[in-house]
Formats: structure tokens, C-alpha cells, sequence
């Protein structure tokens, strides 16, 4: 970057654009390179490709997938270009286009291991898992030893709730002699435990990246770990461990300047928070989250502050507002986003706690059949079986309770001794059977 000015037009803003794209703080010189690279070589593929990265970054679907259309007709066969774009496709939910795109290129281009298993995972997020083996099948014929074939049979066996294959698989992959695919092992089973309600094995594996992290000089590793470690620590009902956790991810973030990362930390620290009932701890937060995010120039993001303010909201009462909140921060996501789930599982809180038992049954029914988040919130997924049980045992439909009881104890049959969710389900099951 330094000597950058010395170079050809062509190189310099190519260099520019992916050392400005680094930093929300310089989207906009990155914007602006790229966009010189672009009208000097429209055929550029790599300044192309990273300008419709930054594009999605802010929020901005449509221009990302113009960009990635503009390399597809430039004539790039990279699979990266295609996977980008059909990823965006799903995120504005397009899942149609998606496949679409995926299939031309094996129809125009050729074979690729990498297209199959993307192709996998997207029949995978529509729950049509037949389709999606097949295609995993395809992949692994075309170079048997990749690994991440593995994660990606493992991600498949999870979302079908074949737990015990998906853990098989992950555990071949923390076997593997490549360091990246033993991370995925390590990173799956974390997910793969916290379904499961195992907090404190998840904890282990999430402590062992950490210290791998550590060791290697990987400070984003071990951002992501710590705040990873503080989710599983405030779900097993510990929030100060939590946010002792979240202090020390703070310190790297912070050092670091890496954005995303201080608003996930802010935003489990409002939660931690609200475990503990400190609510003026929570709105602080909350504050504090606000303020970051009208500095970003992805305005979209604000439904960080909606999310918790919903939640604060939700602690305090104060149900309609909270409803407010959760609805105001829904459609800023994509269509594919994780936190669908914890928006759907907050909004299913406050319809419960106001006896609409109706349309708290509806938002635990959205979190089961979503076909994401599991990977993620894993136990919020496992938890909306419960919930539907308890729900149908106070509309007198045993028969219903019961089965869904069943199906939250076989999630959970591994879960860690004395969780009350647990013994809860046991008892009622008991009583109704």
C-alpha cells in the first residue's frame, strides 16, 4: 500500500480498494478505488468481486449483486465470484435464483466439487435434504479426501437432527492432519453441544480454541471464542463469567478496531446484563451500542439496539414495546440470518407471558422450521419444542404436549445434569402420559 502510487493504475487501485475494504472507518475510499479500477477495467474480476463484498457489507444487496453480475458476464469462471452471489441471492431470500446460478455453472462451465456442496447447503436451508445429500454425494465423488466434505455431511446430518452422525462427522474432522479442518471440527462441535444443551463440553472445546489462538498469534480467533464462551456461560447461568469473558474480548476488538466484533460483545454484554437484573447496566449498553452503530455505514445494522432494546423491554414489562422493538429490527436482517431465531424466540416470550398462546406457539413454530440458525443458537432451536409442549399441555392437547416433550428430552437426553428446562419436561411428560 505504501509504494502503491508507484504501480500501474490497474494495480494501485487494486491495491487500494482490498486495504481500504479492511476498516468500516474507510468503506468509502475503498468504494472509491475500486470504482476507478472498475471504469478503467471493467473486466477487472478481483476488484469486482471485492467491491460488491463491500456492497453487501453495507447493506446494499442490490448493488453486491450487480457487481457479482458484472464479473459473471466478464467471463470469470471462479467459483468464489459464483458462491457470492448466489449467497446474496439467499440472503434477500432468492433461493430460486440461487440454485438457478448454481446450476448454470455446472451446466456452462463444468463439474466442481465446491458448486456441489455449496448447492448441498442450499437445499439444506430449504430443509430438502434428500436433494441435499445427493448433491454432497456428487461433491465427494469428484476429490474424496476434502475435508470439507466432513463439515458439510455434519451440517447436513445436524439441520435433518441426526446429532449422533453430525457429531461422527465433526469428530473426523477434528482428526484431520490440516489445521483449518481440525478448527472446523473444534468450531462444529461447540454448535453441535449447545443444541444439545451440553454448555460446559461446549465450553471445553471453545476454551481449547482459545488457547490455540493464543499460541498461533490469531487475536480474531480468540475474539470470537471468548465472546463464543460468554453465550455459553450466560446459557448455562453464569452472566458475570460472561462478562468476564466479554472484558477480555473487548480488549482485542477494541486494540483492533474491529467493529462487528465490539457489537456482538456490546450486545451479549445488554444480555448478560439483563440475567443479572441490572437493568441500568443493560440500557447503557444499549446506549453505548446505539452510538456505535450510527457511526457504521451499514445502517441496517441498527437492529442490534432493536434486538436488545426488545429484550429490555421484554424484562421490564413492557410488552407492547417490546413487540415495537422486535418488529423494527425483522426486516433490517437477511432473509437468512441467524438471529431470526432470537428475534422469533423474544416475540414468542412476550405473546406467552401475555397468555396469546396462539401466536407464541406460531414464533416457536418459525424457529423450528427455519432451516439456519441452528449452527449458532442451537439451543434456542432445541428450546422451542419445550415451549411448543407447555403450550399445547395449557390448550388441553396432551396428546401434542407429549410428543413435543419427547422430542425436546431426545435433543436434550445428553444435556448437563440438573437443567431445569430438563426436569421440567420430565415431570410434566410424566404427568400427562
Amino acid at each position: 500500500m505504501a509504494l502503491s502510487d508507484r504501480l500501474t493504475d490497474r494495480e494501485k487501485y487494486n491495491i487500494q480498494g482490498h486495504y481500504y475494504q479492511d476498516s468500516e472507518k474507510t468503506y468509502g475510499k475503498a468504494i472509491e478505488a475500486l470504482e476507478k479500477l472498475l471504469t478503467l477495467y471493467p473486466d477487472d474480476i478481483s476488484g469486482g468481486n471485492m467491491l460488491a463484498i463491500v456492497y453487501s457489507d453495507m447493506g446494499e444487496s442490490e448493488k453486491a449483486i450487480d457487481r457479482y453480475k458484472g464479473c459473471i458476464q466478464a467471463g470469470t469462471e471462479d467459483v468464489v465470484v459464483y458462491r457470492n452471489l448466489a449467497g446474496t441471492y439467499e440472503h434477500i431470500g432468492a433461493y430460486d435464483k440461487s440454485i438457478e446460478l448454481y446450476e448454470s455453472y455446472l451446466r456452462n462451465i463444468g463439474e466442481s466439487e465446491v458448486i456441489r456442496r455449496s448447492l448441498a447447503l442450499t437445499y439444506t436451508k430449504l430443509g430438502k435434504h434428500d436433494l441435499a445429500l445427493a448433491e454432497l454425494d456428487k461433491a465427494v465423488a469428484l476429490n474424496p479426501a476434502d475435508w470439507n466434505n466432513l463439515r458439510t455431511r455434519g451440517d447436513i446430518c445436524l439441520n435433518m437432527e441426526n446429532l449422533s452422525g453430525a457429531e461422527e462427522e465433526y469428530n473426523k474432522l477434528r482428526e484431520r492432519a490440516e489445521m483449518d479442518g481440525r478448527g472446523w471440527g473444534l468450531q462444529r462441535l461447540i454448535a453441535l453441544y449447545t443444541l444439545q444443551g451440553r454448555f460446559e463440553e461446549a465450553k471445553v472445546q471453545a476454551q481449547r480454541f482459545i488457547e490455540v489462538g493464543e499460541k498461533l498469534g490469531q487475536r480474531r480467533w480468540v475474539t470470537f471464542y471468548r465472546n463464543a464462551l460468554s453465550y455459553l456461560d450466560h446459557r448455562s447461568g453464569d452472566p458475570q463469567a460472561a462478562l468476564q469473558e466479554l472484558d477480555r474480548a473487548w480488549a482485542i476488538a477494541a486494540a483492533d478496531e474491529k467493529f462487528r466484533d465490539q457489537r456482538d460483545i456490546r450486545l451479549n454484554q445488554g444480555l448478560a446484563y439483563l440475567e443479572m437484573n441490572d437493568m441500568a447496566a443493560a440500557q447503557d449498553v444499549a446506549a453505548r451500542l446505539k452510538a456505535s452503530i450510527d457511526a457504521a455505514p451499514n445502517k441496517k445494522l441498527v437492529w442490534y439496539h432493536h434486538y436488545l432494546t426488545g429484550m429490555i423491554e421484554l424484562e421490564k414489562k413492557n410488552y407492547s414495546r417490546a413487540l415495537e422493538s422486535f418488529r423494527l429490527g425483522l426486516p433490517l436482517l437477511n432473509s437468512d440470518s441467524p438471529v431470526r431465531l432470537l428475534i422469533a424466540d423474544g416475540m414468542a416470550r412476550v405473546f406467552y407471558e401475555l397468555g396469546d398462546l396462539d401466536n407464541a406457539r406460531q414464533e416457536y413454530q418459525k424457529i423450528i422450521s427455519m432451516g439456519f440458525g441452528r449452527l449458532e443458537y442451537g439451543d434456542v432451536y432445541s428450546k422451542s419444542y419445550y415451549q411448543i409442549g407447555k403450550i399445547s399441555e395449557q390448550q388441553g392437547k396432551k396428546a401434542e404436549a407429549a410428543e413435543h416433550y419427547r422430542k425436546f428430552l431426545e435433543l436434550w437426553k445428553n444435556a448437563d445434569p440438573g437443567r431445569p428446562e430438563v426436569e421440567d419436561a420430565r415431570k410434566r411428560l410424566a404427568a400427562i402420559s
